[in-house]
């Protein structure tokens, strides 16, 4: 947090994978931290973040993260491993979902690692509720896997 506290427009994308023996600490999951990292962020930047599925507050942290990219945060679901990868997004409402799955699909052929279906996942998530793309309160409704 200290780090980030006076950074501007330094990134391109941040990746927020931070646990410790009890979850999520408070220092990497306040509305400030993600406010700077926001900030952090240069215009269309990208914020990553790594949350359980089966954690408390995960309705909490998504809002607060939803707040600092003033609405602009998408979401796909690793069901099997426990975790939900929140998206935010500096600046753009909605992604190129063309080039997203292009991408996705380039990823998959050069590393074997299987993107696409994680953006058909952002996507579902995306369409079915694009104004409020996740509660304000309450649980979250995950999906199966695709």
């Amino acid at each position: 947090m200290k780090y980030l506290s006076d950074k501007v427009g330094i990134a391109d994308v941040i990746l927020l994978d931070g646990f410790d023996a009890f979850g999520l600490p408070a220092s990497l999951s306040s509305q400030r931290f993600y406010d700077c990292c926001h900030a952090a962020l240069r215009d269309d930047g990208v914020l990553v973040a790594n949350l359980l599925n089966n954690d408390a507050q995960l309705v909490t942290y998504f809002g607060r993260i939803r707040r600092a990219c003033d609405g602009n945060v998408f979401r796909t679901v690793v069901r099997h491993e426990g975790n939900t990868i929140a998206i935010g997004v500096k600046g753009r409402n909605v992604p190129d979902w063309h080039d997203l799955y292009a991408r996705a699909e380039a990823v998959t052929a050069s590393m074997g690692l299987d993107l696409y279906r994680y953006v058909k996942k952002m996507e579902r998530h995306h369409r079915a509720d694009p104004v409020s793309r996740y509660p304000r309160s309450g649980k979250l409704a995950f999906e199966r896997d695709i």
